[in-house]
């Protein structure tokens, strides 16, 4: 019970702390001279980001379930890179294209006088489905390994960091544009990762040359998942960002508390408790989600209801 307490907590822990960068980014962006143009703007960008990170999130539970050895590892990366590549594609023809004011306009719904702000933080933002490739990989190695605490470690350093720009572009004036926020966040996404590639890499080494064969597949995550990302940019959008922490931190409740009591009434699931832990857990954020994201705007301003 106690190793799997120490396995789970770490990950609880940065779950939840994880919600805390987009308090960050707002606190600075809202220091704007016009701050619903630069959040609107930047959350607008951070919703396309989040829908093609679906295709990225798959890679850390793929890669915990069957890098074993060198050659699964060099599989993985070969089929990373290819993933990673036609998303790379896809979204130079966003930031560098009129495809990309066509699909705000027409598909997000930006207004007109939104589209530089949000465009402009894409050609940054661009960048971060690179570097979260990086960290699922390496974190599904550390998690095969158990040594959970490294996502700890990197978000908490994570969080250290951009608390630190955070406070040098609020000191430097540096807040009338979407682009820093963008860059806020893909920063901390970059030490992230850095921190998951520094000990990853390092177990990555350890592993045999080759056990018996095994085919790498990549596991499509349940349809759930985008919706709970559409939702936090929403929330974003609307300047309701407490909502996002207070679904992640229900979320690490209810998981804790299904773990418990599933490992202590029925063991005999074994690795099935995790997958009905991750089932119970997601509908439950994504409910949370949308009761917390309509009250709150309702609070805020009556009409933006209709948002959903």
């Amino acid at each position: 019970m106690l190793r799997l307490i120490l396995f789970y907590l770490p990950m609880g822990a940065s779950a939840l702390l994880a919600s805390l960068t987009h308090v960050i980014i707002s606190g600075v962006l809202a220091r704007s001279p016009h701050p619903d143009l630069t959040i609107s703007g930047y959350a607008l960008a951070l919703s396309l980001s989040f829908i093609l990170e679906q295709a990225i999130a798959p890679l850390r539970q793929t890669s915990a379930k069957y890098v074993k050895d060198q050659h699964s590892f060099r599989e993985m990366v070969r089929m990373i890179v290819t993933i990673v590549g036609i998303i790379a594609l896809f979204n130079a023809l966003i930031a560098w294209t009129p495809l990309g004011r066509l699909l705000f306009h027409y598909v997000f719904g930006a207004q007109d006088s939104l589209l530089d702000a949000t465009v402009n933080a894409y050609q940054i933002l661009m960048f971060v489905n690179v570097f979260s490739a990086a960290r699922s990989l390496y974190q599904g190695i550390i998690i095969q390994h158990l040594l959970t605490k490294w996502m700890t470690i990197g978000i908490l350093i994570r969080l250290f960091v951009m608390g630190l720009m955070s406070w040098a572009m609020v000191s430097w004036n540096l807040t009338n544009d979407s682009r820093y926020g963008a860059l806020l966040f893909l920063a901390g996404m970059a030490i992230e990762s850095a921190v998951a590639c520094f000990e990853g890499h390092s177990l990555a080494r350890r592993l045999p040359d080759k056990l018996p064969s095994h085919p790498i597949v990549l596991i499509i995550r349940s349809a759930v998942y985008p919706w709970i990302d559409y939702l936090n940019g929403l929330a974003m959008y609307h300047g309701v960002n407490k909502t996002i922490a207070y679904s992640k931190f229900g979320n690490v409740i209810l998981s804790v508390t299904i773990l418990f009591l599933l490992v202590d009434y029925n063991p005999g699931l074994n690795g099935l408790i995790a997958g009905i832990t991750s089932s119970v857990v997601i509908m439950f954020e994504l409910s949370l989600s949308v009761y917390l994201f309509r009250k709150a705007v309702q609070r805020k301003t009556p009409t933006i209801e209709a948002a959903l």
